[in-house]
């Protein structure tokens, strides 16, 4: 398994303050300290106090100190030695790291083990004594000391020793850790096999390494951010280069492999595969343009890492597959054509190529990995061959092949966008960065938002969640402090972990009444919240939710207490007053809930006005409901429609002089009408009395008129001669 160069760094980021002491922790001078089994460990110490040349007692409490726990001196930065007694057996992780003004350190002889990262960017430190006893030295436990110059070892050890201050094993075949202030030109003796992981890590002033011989493996992360480094040389021995081996080598130009290597080779002071199929590590310090070999079906994992001179690179026809962070912080890149053999192009691929303004990809193209063109700021098109079969561009956005997956919306594009209909998931990170887009109307058709799907989206100022969507990803609004407000809609169930983290300029946030669930730090340091209303779906609400919400001073639960709640929920601030409605159940009497004041909320009645039935229409009685958190507290019951109440009219026949109508009804509550109007009689046509008049139609009702009954037809007729 890789090892990760900075896991160590995770638990530094917890720092100090957030550091929980045992309790059964003493003070002793500048020393806090706690006891097991009769020995003192040091866990923290007085870092304003302490200063000067510091020899670390051998006794605290009358207890023998035998261990500096992990960060004990982190950032003591007025410390310029250190001894550490014979009675220590063990240095922890980070214990002394940003030490900024140590110059020495002197390792006891009874030190066994000196933890990761101990002596971590102790930028002033030249010379560390390292005693007889050490058997272990974590993984950069002297990274960023860049003025150490020497490594010195007792003579005494049986793991490792020094030579010419330079640390090896004690057989002296792993160089374990060239000291980072050394400078100019550095030979690695001859009885070394290996280069160990991070050997020559920030040499910084390191110009050039001779390799020998018998060396077969380079590890990881070996020459580091050796910027002044120029050209290296492999030899014939060599089957192993490790992971990102020459990576941020700035001034590298030429790799030069031995002709007798099995495994490598170069062309033109580029590293490949002996059979050339494979581009391993194009020199960070290459400029201008590149052209691959049609030779290499395959670039390999960080190739061109960092290559930021690079303005061009030409993809040979040979090329299947693009490995992860192949062109990774390509800053000076500007073009990129993935020709038709291309299948697959790895994470983070093109990831910050900020020059990039364009991007074609070929029609072969299955596999796009994640976040494969994230932070190219300058890039506003992505364009896809038209016979690619997974993927297509609308607009220079890439989607899926059957649209309904949007994959990237490139950076570099500006203003507002509208997400076109066929879609249904936003892909993770598919905005991410985008810190010029100002609006997107996400349509009824996406079910869900992806993980970090608009992170960093700065200049987002609305969003409104429509109510198909049931999941918005963890991060999927993370750092967007241009949003003002935000509603969710009535499908979303769960809000992910940190789905609106630091969204500080959020005022207003309405959330949707299926939401069951509300993630690990959601609405952490939105501190433009005043009031949230948590609907009655909710059961659940993650760690530090809504922590460092310094504006929030109501919060409303229209839900029973939820089952699951995390810790730190509103915590950092004490203005807030949790208000529980009537109706809901399981919440605490003694007026305090999560550390916050706890008020019940009686229900704040609104009447719902009583509705007249019409003669076609129901009606509705006076109802009532809460006007917080909308439940029904008087229904409204449906009055039956009334009905016409009918009013006959008699017919009139039409003149020359006036229209007539046949007989009609009219509503005496309503405008109900049955009129139908009869045009005027034309000029030149008899004009009898209607009793002269002889009906030739069917018979649609009688009048009585004049106290008789007369039938009325559809008004054709034929006069009566006299």
């Amino acid at each position: 398994m890789r090892k990760n160069v900075f896991r160590w760094l995770i638990a530094l980021a917890i720092l100090l303050p957030c550091l929980v002491i045992s309790a059964s922790a003493e003070t002793e001078g500048y020393y806090t300290y706690f006891v097991s089994n009769g020995e003192a460990m040091i866990t923290d110490v007085d870092i304003i106090n302490i200063s000067g040349a510091v020899t670390i007692p051998s006794t605290l409490g009358g207890y023998p100190v035998t261990g500096i726990g992990d960060r004990a001196f982190y950032s003591c930065d007025g410390l310029t030695s250190v001894t550490i007694p014979d009675s220590v057996t063990s240095i922890g992780d980070g214990a002394f790291s940003g030490c900024y003004s140590l110059t020495s350190v002197t390792i006891g002889n009874s030190v066994t083990s000196i933890g990761e990262g101990a002596f971590y960017y102790c930028d002033s430190l030249t010379s560390v004594t390292i005693g007889n006893s050490v058997t272990s030295i974590g993984e950069g436990a002297f990274y960023y000391c860049t003025s150490l110059t020497q490594i010195e070892v007792a003579a005494g050890n049986t793991a490792y020793c020094d030579v010419d201050g330079v640390l090896f094993s004690k057989d002296k075949t792993q160089l374990v850790q060239c000291p980072g202030g050394r400078s100019g030109s550095y030979t690695i003796p001859d009885s070394v096999t290996s280069i160990g992981y991070s050997a020559f890590y920030c040499c910084y002033s390191l110009t050039s390494v001779t390799i020998p011989d018998g060396v077969t493996s380079i590890g990881d992360y070996a020459f580091y951010c050796c910027y002044s480094l120029t050209s290296v040389t492999i030899p014939d021995s060599v089957t192993s280069i490790g992971y990102r081996a020459f990576y941020n080598c700035d001034g590298l130009t030429q790799i030069e492999v031995a002709e007798g290597n099995a495994a490598y080779c170069d062309v033109d002071g580029v590293l490949f595969s002996k059979d050339k199929t494979q581009l391993v590590q194009c020199p960070g310090g290459r400029s201008g343009s590149y052209t691959i070999p049609d030779s290499v079906t395959s670039i390999g994992e960080d190739a061109f890492y960092g290559c930021s001179g690079l303005t061009s690179v030409t993809i040979g026809n040979g090329v299947t597959s693009i490995g992860s962070s192949a062109f990774y912080y390509c800053t000076g890149l500007t073009s990129v054509t993935i020709p038709d053999g291309v299948t697959s192009i790895g994470d983070y691929a093109f990831y910050n190529c900020d020059s990039l303004t364009s991007v074609t990809i070929g029609n072969s193209v299955t596999s796009i990995g994640y976040r494969a063109f994230y932070s190219c700021d300058g890039l506003t098109q992505i364009e896809v061959a038209e016979g690619n079969a997974a993927y297509c561009d609308v607009n220079g956005v890439l989607f899926s092949g059957d649209k309904t997956l949007l994959v990237q919306y490139p950076v570099g594009k500006r203003g507002s966008y509208t997400i076109p209909d066929s879609v249904t998931s936003i892909g993770e990170g598919a905005f991410r960065d985008c810190d010029s887009l100002t609006s997107v109307t996400i349509p009824d058709s996406v079910t869900s938002i992806g993980e970090g799907a608009f992170r960093d989206c700065t200049g987002l100022t609305s969003v409104t969640i429509p109510d198909g969507v049931t999941s918005i990803g963890d991060s999927a609004f993370y750092y967007c402090d241009g949003l003002t407000s935000v509603t969710i809609g009535n499908s979303v169930t769960s809000i992910g972990d940190s789905a609106f983290y630091y969204c500080d300029g959020l005022t207003s946030v309405t959330i949707g009444n299926s939401v069951t669930s509300i993630g690990d730090s959601a609405f952490y340091y939105c501190d433009g919240l005043t009031s949230v209303t948590i609907p009655d779906s909710v059961t659940r609400i993650g760690n530090n939710a809504f922590w460092g919400c310094d504006s929030l001073t109501r919060v409303d639960f229209l839900c029973d207490m939820p089952t699951s709640v995390g810790t730190a929920v509103f915590a950092s601030y004490d203005k807030v007053t949790l208000y529980y409605h009537a109706g809901t159940s399981g919440w605490p009497t003694d007026g305090t809930w999560q550390g916050r004041p706890l008020e019940m909320q009686p229900h704040t009645e609104a009447v719902l006005s009583a509705v007249s039935p019409t003669c076609g229409a129901t009606g509705l009685t006076e109802g009532s409901y809460c006007d917080v958190c909308g439940e029904v507290l008087l229904a409204q019951t449906e009055i039956p429609a009334l009905g016409h109440d009918y009013i006959d009219h008699a017919a009139k026949a039409p003149t020359t002089e006036s229209v007539g109508w046949e007989a009609y009804q009219t509503c005496s509550r309503c405008d109900y009408t049955t009129y139908k109007e009869l045009p005027k009689l034309e000029e030149d046509k008899p004009v009898v009395s209607a009793a002269k008049f002889k009906f030739s139609l069917e018979v649609v009702g009688t009048v009585k008129q004049n106290g008789q009954t007369v039938e009325i037809c559809r008004w054709v007729w034929t006069p009566v001669e006299e």
